[in-house]
């Protein structure tokens, strides 16, 4: 069975092509992730040192 999409220009992507799409989009989906990720992490450890250093003091 060929797997065959009609985009809305007009266009046909074959199923390679459409393979490709989706590991596209599931790499920036990943990628997305890893950077909220990072940000709450970063977010997380500024918190703990603010309370460390209250602590401190």
């Amino acid at each position: 069975m060929n797997l065959m999409i009609l985009d809305h220009t007009g266009v046909t992507f074959g199923e390679d092509q459409i393979a490709t799409e989706i590991q596209q989009i599931v790499i920036d989906i990943r990628e997305e992730e890893t950077r909220e990720r990072t940000k709450q992490t970063a977010a997380a450890a500024q918190r703990w040192r603010e309370i460390l250093k209250e602590g401190c003091r």
